[in-house]
């Protein structure tokens, strides 16, 4: 498996946050859908959907227990 290569299950429970280590919330699973997947993050009780594109999703650090996402205006 390459190296930025992962599994589903292995994003559940982690920590998602903004490029500056803003918290988002917490990542609760993610969802297929045809045009791409979809990560579903826990924010303060509410779910939030964030499209799984490399436009967003800037990057993905299982070690480090964290998703780093760059928020786009009307995304939060």
């Amino acid at each position: 498996m390459p190296d930025d290569a992962f599994y589903p299950d292995q994003l559940i429970g982690l920590r998602a946050e903004t490029p500056d280590g803003s918290r988002i919330g917490t990542v609760t699973g993610v969802l297929p859908y045809p045009a791409q997947n979809l990560l579903s993050i826990d924010r303060d009780g509410r779910e939030v959907l964030i499209p799984m594109v490399k436009e967003i999703i800037k990057k993905v650090d299982i070690p480090s227990g964290k998703v780093v996402i760059d928020s786009i205006e009307g995304l939060f």
